[in-house]
């Protein structure tokens, strides 16, 4: 089956220095997408969005606060047919969900290390994509929003340790999500997956970022980075079920990657990695449903002529 998508986006803005430790901006964005099919029980479907918001920036020396207030307004509307032969109907549905955000960061230290401390709380809305509403087999058209309040706190460290040594960086990030009627794809068959809500989640982790770069020589550069997560998503819909605190399907509890990159005045080598700890293929948790753990590695060779 073939299915077509367009999408139109316009977007504006204004920002104001109120006064030098006081900026204010506001902004908003339109769009409107379309889905088309050849299928015979859908034709069509269409989406229109408006997104205004408002941020407030205040610096107080090494302190940094940002407020956002975001709107988000959407109508949906599709014609579908329940069999080839029926009728076309047509179902319209409305979206309004108001996202405010909270961050704030403060300069640590300047030497021998800059550090930003950082912390912030926000709340977001996402509707579920046309693929995930309206693709035969894997989407539901009745799906609702998932909605869900995030509170994070982390760390930035960035040095130059020598000339020759001129990037080293180091990010810590500690984040809690809660998360209503969330939007995941399962598998239904061997060969066909399903969309759907999970009525709550929560989510706790602990990402972290390393990144380095060295010149040894004139026109040598050495460039290291590397990162880690730990999460822990776990089903908190009803307390009891086979599903209850169990790792979401396909959600590792541990996985990164890494990479070298070398560049030489002749060509450049970057050797890659990436892994995962073992996962589950359902929420359940069968003992036949769990995936081994892996790890994949590339090595690229490149040369500008």
């Amino acid at each position: 089956h073939n299915y077509g998508q367009h999408e139109l986006y316009a977007t504006g803005g204004a920002a104001f220095r109120l006064w030098p430790w006081l900026r204010v901006a506001a902004a908003a964005d339109l769009s409107q997408a379309w889905l088309s099919s050849n299928l015979p029980t859908q034709n069509r479907a269409s989406r229109s969005g408006l997104l205004p918001s408002v941020s407030v920036q205040a610096d107080a020396g090494r302190l940094r606060l940002l407020l956002r207030a975001s709107a988000h307004c959407y109508r949906d509307e599709a014609r579908t047919r329940s069999t080839a032969s029926a009728p076309q109907s047509s179902r319209e549905r409305s979206y309004h969900a108001f996202t405010p955000s909270a961050s704030a960061s403060w300069l640590l230290c300047r030497a021998p290390f800059t550090v930003h401390l950082r912390t912030g709380w926000q709340r977001s809305f996402r509707l579920p994509t046309f693929s995930e509403a309206y693709q035969e087999h894997l989407g539901q058209s009745d799906l609702l929003p998932e909605r869900a309040d995030q509170l994070n706190a982390g760390l930035t460290l960035q040095a130059e340790p020598a000339p020759w040594w001129p990037l080293l960086t180091f990010t810590a990030d500690a984040y809690a999500h809660r998360v209503k009627d969330r939007i995941v794809s399962v598998p239904y068959t061997l060969y066909v997956w399903r969309t759907l809500n999970m009525g709550r989640v929560e989510a706790h982790g602990l990402d972290a970022t390393l990144s380095s770069r060295w010149q040894p020589a004139r026109n040598w550069v050495l460039t290291a980075a590397a990162n880690y997560s730990l999460q822990r998503v776990a089903d908190r819909t009803a307390a009891g079920s086979d599903t209850y605190g169990n790792q979401l399907a396909y959600t590792p509890r541990h996985s990164g990657a890494a990479s070298l990159d070398c560049e030489t005045p002749w060509m450049a080598l970057c050797v890659h990695m990436s892994f995962a700890s073992t996962r589950w293929s359902t929420n359940e948790h069968m003992l036949t449903t769990q995936l081994p753990a892996y790890a994949e590695w590339g090595l690229s060779v490149r040369r500008s002529l």
